[in-house]
């Protein structure tokens, strides 16, 4: 996928002035001690502030999770953590958005049953919505096919290719208008690789305005998004 984590990225952002809580999980190759500390973490940074003395519930829960792993419950123990997204729901009063980057790496920490006990948390969690991003193409097509066979329908599966030329120099038409010289549009694709993503990202800020010297508006095109906090 072509810019697949900055679009997840991109996503965060405008979901976290809705009412929907978002939140992003880059699954990784690490051991299960290390993936099931950074996922409690996630939801742990994200308690509300609470008046009582009481332990949160999250932090049972977490407890719990990490007790079950240690003893060999493997499944058991993701079960647990997966209710972490109920409990915030819960907390919140909100849906929850759960993006899972490079999801196909689950069942190498998780073992064969990965995806059967996310498949059936997917179906009962009905104020939850995930979003399941992966590099493996084939791989993540195979997984949703056979092991979330029963969530297959339920799944739109969104491939994100480059543009021809000939389509990004059109939606560069479009977007700038034929005010932007055919020469800086070559330079935009070319740098850009035709991504969908960046061309929009990086053509954001120009304007038919800008084009009495288009060099200076794409200078500052790339200075205004590349000096964005959250990177491109």
């Amino acid at each position: 996928m072509v810019g697949k984590t900055s679009i997840l990225y991109e996503v965060l952002h405008r979901w976290e002035s809705t009412r929907i809580n978002p939140f992003y999980f880059e699954i990784r190759n690490e051991s299960l001690a290390s993936f099931a500390e950074r996922f409690m973490t996630s939801f742990l940074c994200r308690i509300p502030q609470q008046k009582s003395k009481e332990t949160p519930m999250q932090v049972n829960v977490c407890q719990e999770a990490k007790a079950l792993m240690d003893q060999g419950h493997v499944k058991k123990g993701f079960v647990r953590l997966l209710d972490l997204v109920d409990l915030h729901v819960q907390e919140t009063g909100r849906p929850c958005l759960m993006i899972l980057d490079e999801f196909h790496l689950l069942e190498n920490i998780l073992g064969p049953e990965a995806f059967s006990v996310l498949g059936k948390k997917i179906l009962i969690q009905k104020q939850v919505m995930y979003l399941l991003a992966s590099s493996a193409i084939a791989q993540s097509r195979d997984i949703l096919q056979t092991k979330l066979n029963l969530l297959f329908g339920q799944f739109e599966m969104v491939p994100v290719e480059p543009f021809s030329m000939n389509v990004a120099d059109e939606f560069l038409k479009k977007r700038c208008g034929e005010a932007l010289p055919r020469e800086y549009r070559s330079f935009l694709i070319a740098v850009t690789n035709g991504s969908p993503f960046y061309l929009d990202v990086l053509t954001r800020h120009l304007s038919n305005s800008s084009f009495p010297d288009p060099k200076s508006a794409i200078v500052e095109s790339f200075r205004t998004t590349l000096m964005v906090s959250s990177g491109i």
